[in-house]
């Protein structure tokens, strides 16, 4: 299983050799999901070296890096579940957890900051981007799983579909 041990390989162009990106020192416990080239054609991946989920970028001729975007503590079981999304070669749309649950920010690639992205959801998951907005799966102790589409400049939101239209009041 991919949680017990894995190892990531990249190859640079066709013909030319693989390259190991990412293993824990050497020993094959370390977890590695997500892969993905950037549109900079850099390779990016989640890994739990240190204990804790994070997104790495692996150069070509240097080892992997961190990116200083805030750790995903959430479960990475589940086929196809996207923890981050490129909205252009110089910004990463990710989820990323905080207590009180799972938040959304976008990540400045060259300034390394974050700007967080203000939802009234605690519960997202799989995020994807056009460049210009944001879709997810969110919901929250009161509102069931729904599709939402953010716009990243202007931070509206909308509902595109609700998996169960009923709503829980918080008072009982």
């Amino acid at each position: 299983m991919p949680w017990d041990g894995c190892e990531l390989w990249s190859v640079i162009s066709i013909g030319a050799a693989c390259r190991l990106v990412a293993q824990d020192r050497g020993r094959s416990d370390e977890s590695v999901l997500q892969p993905e080239w950037s549109p900079a054609g850099e390779l990016y991946f989640i890994s739990d070296r240190s204990d804790w989920w994070n997104l790495y970028r692996a150069r070509v001729r240097a080892t992997s890096r961190s990116v200083r975007a805030p750790p995903i503590r959430r479960s990475a079981m589940g086929v196809g579940m996207r923890f981050y999304a490129f909205a252009g070669p110089d910004e990463i749309v990710c989820l990323y957890s905080e207590p009180g649950g799972t938040k959304l920010g976008a990540h400045r690639l060259s300034s390394g900051t974050m700007r967080h992205i203000e939802l009234l959801y605690s519960g997202l998951s799989n995020v994807q981007t056009n460049g210009r907005k944001a879709a997810v799966f969110a919901a929250s102790s009161t509102l069931a799983e729904r599709v939402l589409t953010i716009d990243l400049e202007t931070g509206a939101q909308e509902v595109v579909k609700v998996s169960n239209p009923a709503h829980l009041d918080q008072a009982t």
